[in-house]
């Protein structure tokens, strides 16, 4: 790779330019946040005459990979129609996907949630763009997600939560297990506005607690009374976030939420137990590490909380406590070749199995080994095959 210079602010005229080429092609509010967000992460929005290999321009397309010749790949305009062609494509074949990942379908990145983490940047570039251009851009469909929804099941029904194209929270809910489904009802709106994914949990009354990262990069939350009624207002608890958060529930009833922060590290606050009236921790601690994406957090057989993450060199790393409460153990890492936040699920034998997508769009897994090896991890991981391209998910 030769070397290449990224500037380390944007290009007005770029950005110009993509917006106006949206607009030009009539893309949807989907598809043109995707090719902000693809320009942010290529180029920071920048027209590169150099790159990985051959590539060039805003979305370091490549002239080798039949995106054009290096001249067409240099004028921003012709670059543009290229990306939004693509994404406009796989929008029709997977409406469902976030802005994210409808440009990873075009990009092909072997970082396939890069895209999403730099939403909030991208929106900030396509709002300047707007107003300098003048003209408004496409209006977000009527929908109910800008995101993945989350579900949890409370074990009286199943409830859905989903961030609204305005930043607020909504969500509906079983009138029992089994049973109809409620019309959508707003849970109100963090003051910064939600971005990204909710994560419910069932906390320790047997109610409902939900967390989300605003749009200002700390943590907000609300949750249901002993009676079940939802806090007046979100709540911050400070922190700054660039991953979606992850929340366990210990087994003395105290909360434990893990993101990245903007340095790649692993941040980390938490309630302390019943003997100090399960109170916020003041401060988030620093958990080192060099993540990308989202990291995963669960209690293991010992009560311990076991988190999980996508390291920057592509292996699976994990941090463990010995017990609840309990230290914890350094950074280790477990190998695999992973592009994508990992699935984790805890055997009723107690062992924990992991999986994550792997070069090219395999699954790939590994796996605790049970009580007679001592729970020690399988050495090697396993391809189990398939064709996603997108998020895994476990489900014990």
């Amino acid at each position: 790779m030769k070397p290449c210079h990224v500037p380390p602010t944007h290009d007005p005229e770029v950005i110009k330019t993509v917006y106006r080429t949206g607009l030009r092609l009539k893309v949807s509010a989907k598809v043109m946040l995707a090719g902000f967000e693809a320009g942010w992460v290529e180029s920071q929005m920048n027209n590169l005459p150099c790159g990985d290999r051959d590539s060039l321009g805003v979305f370091q397309q490549r002239p080798s990979q039949g995106w054009g010749t290096p001249e067409q790949i240099m004028n921003v305009s012709y670059a543009a129609e290229q990306f939004f062609v693509r994404a406009v494509r796989a929008e029709r074949r997977f409406p469902t996907l976030t802005p994210g990942l409808t440009a990873q379908e075009v990009q092909r990145s072997a970082f396939p949630s890069r895209y999403d983490q730099q939403e909030a940047k991208a929106r900030a570039l396509l709002d300047e763009a707007a107003r300098s251009v003048g003209e408004p851009g496409p209006r977000p469909e009527s929908r109910v997600s800008v995101g993945v929804p989350s579900v949890v099941d409370t074990g009286k029904g199943m409830v859905v939560f989903g961030v609204d194209p305005a930043g607020g929270v909504t969500h509906r809910w079983q009138s029992g297990a089994g049973g109809a489904w409620s019309a959508w009802t707003p849970l109100g709106r963090p003051a910064p506005g939600a971005v990204g994914r909710p994560f419910p949990l069932v906390g320790r009354y047997g109610k409902l607690v939900v967390f989300v990262r605003g749009a200002d990069g700390a943590l907000w939350h609300t949750w249901q009374s002993e009676e079940g009624a939802w806090a007046p207002d979100w709540a911050p608890l400070g922190g700054r976030l660039a991953s979606d958060p992850a929340v366990v529930l210990s087994p003395n009833g105290a909360l434990s939420v893990f993101a990245r922060d903007p340095g790649g590290r692993l941040t980390h606050t938490w309630q302390h137990g019943p003997e100090q009236g399960h109170r916020w921790n003041p401060t988030w601690a620093d958990m080192e590490g060099n993540l990308q994406g989202r990291p995963t957090a669960l209690i293991g057989r010992d009560g311990g909380m076991v988190v999980f993450t996508q390291g920057t060199d592509g292996q699976l790393h994990h941090r463990w406590q010995t017990g609840t409460g309990g230290p914890w153990s350094a950074w280790t890492p477990l190998g695999g070749r992973i592009s994508d936040d990992p699935a984790v699920v805890l055997n009723p034998s107690g062992d924990l199995s992991v999986f994550a997508l792997g070069p090219g769009g395999h699954v790939t897994h590994t796996w605790q080994r049970g009580a007679g090896h001592g729970h020690a991890w399988n050495p090697t991981w396993v391809d189990m095959g398939g064709d996603l391209g997108r998020h895994t998910a476990g489900v014990p």
